[in-house]
């Protein structure tokens, strides 16, 4: 059985992560992974399901900045509008300095202190600071031109990527580039000068999905066990997070002659590293006066990296069913970590649903310098750890 999972596990890895090169929301690649996970769940006797939603899907062909005829390498914002113009531009370092500074049909450098962290979509509900907003605010009532953002790493939000996006909204409609800070250094070091931006880039209307699974009965007593099949633009996504949906295939591989007492639910987010989070905003609206039939949300994320352990983090799970689940977790080498919240668990706890995390012990450090990236790729992966996840879960559902 060992061999057979593991078998298994390095057939789906190469599935979703090599023959699929990309899984980023609207793509045709996100389209047909969900058709394959979805399949896989009807064929081992779980009831699936896909739920859809509007998406936008992002074409990027590349931008161009030049100063004076001298090119300088900028990538283009995601999911920003096209443009070709020449204008002056105005160096921005602060959220004071932009709320006094006419940028008035102007492209607005901005660097140093105002580009430190990812500003959040502006509709994201989860997580939206008052900076964020004013910065779009202001940005939006100013009559600027474009933006570029020379900006250099943000692992807590961007991930590995460097230099990182520091808009990354389909509802902003600002022409935005960004660059490094390394490129930055070759800007005149004196404001208003001349630049031309052009910017080749499309926005298509598409669709995207969660999957829903499940195994039993009681809908009063739910266990759900969660993972996102997206990824990110130019990165393969194996770590974030190809890993946690094969943990959940595997999972119902391994109990597809048992029929759980309570009701084994199974969710496979689509858009957690979308702007929108599509298919996480979705669940909660379907689930509307449901939630508190869940008694806990496991959510699989960052899992498998072939150094470290892996981790587990507890968030008001309480009581018989976290000792159980801990005592299944240490069994198979899972050890206790930090707590963390970018992921799909952290929208339960905000509606005060129990939750535990499983991810990769260099989640919140060395891994951060990988995902969002080329390097999330297959070969960092251990699938024997995602094959010992999947095998302490399965003993928790079968003790509960």
């Amino acid at each position: 059985m060992e061999s057979d999972l593991l078998s298994l596990g390095k057939t789906l890895l190469e599935k979703l992560c090599i023959e699929i090169e990309n899984r980023c929301v609207g793509s045709k690649g996100n389209l047909d992974a969900v058709n394959i996970v979805h399949s896989f769940f009807c064929e081992y006797d779980f009831e699936s399901m896909i739920k859809t939603f509007d998406c936008i899907e992002w074409h990027d062909s590349g931008s161009i900045l030049e100063i004076d005829g001298k090119k300088v390498e900028v990538f283009t914002g995601p999911f920003s509008p096209s443009t070709d113009i020449v204008a002056k531009t105005v160096f921005i370092s602060s959220l004071e300095e932009l709320r006094t500074k006419d940028i008035k049909d102007r492209i607005v450098i901005l660097k140093d202190e105002i580009v430190r962290e990812q500003v959040m979509p502006k509709n994201f509900v989860f997580y939206n600071p008052d900076h964020h907003k004013e910065i779009y605010s202001i940005l939006e009532n100013s009559g600027v031109k474009a933006v570029v953002a020379i900006t250099t790493r943000d692992p807590e939000t961007a991930g590995g990527v460097y230099p990182f996006p520091l808009f990354e909204d389909g509802d902003f409609e600002i022409p935005s580039v960004y660059m490094s800070d390394i490129e930055g250094n070759k800007f005149p070091q004196s404001t208003g000068f001349t630049v031309h931006l052009k910017i080749d880039s499309l926005c298509v209307p598409s669709k995207g999905g969660n999957i829903i699974a499940g195994k039993g009965d009681n809908k009063k007593k739910r266990l759900l066990l969660c993972a996102h099949i997206d990824s990110k633009y130019n990165s393969p996504g194996a770590i974030d997070n190809a890993t946690g949906v094969i943990t959940l295939m595997l999972i119902a591989f391994l109990l597809k002659n048992f029929n759980p007492e309570i009701c084994l639910e199974i969710v496979i987010f689509n858009g957690e590293d979308y702007y929108s989070a599509p298919g996480e905003m979705l669940y909660l609206k379907e689930n509307t006066g449901k939630l508190e039939d869940i008694i806990a949300v496991i959510n699989i994320d960052g899992a498998g990296y072939k150094e470290g352990k892996t981790s587990f983090s507890f968030y008001d799970l309480e009581g018989e069913l976290k000792k159980k689940l801990e005592e299944d977790l240490l069994k198979y080498g899972l050890v206790p970590g930090k707590q963390w919240y970018q992921s799909d668990h952290s929208i339960f706890i905000q509606q005060g649903v129990p939750a535990a995390a499983i991810t990769s012990d260099y989640f919140l450090n060395r891994i951060n310098t990988i995902t969002h990236t080329p390097g999330d790729n297959a070969g960092i992966v251990d699938i024997g750890k995602v094959v010992d996840i999947a095998k302490a879960l399965v003993d928790f559902i079968k003790g509960i």
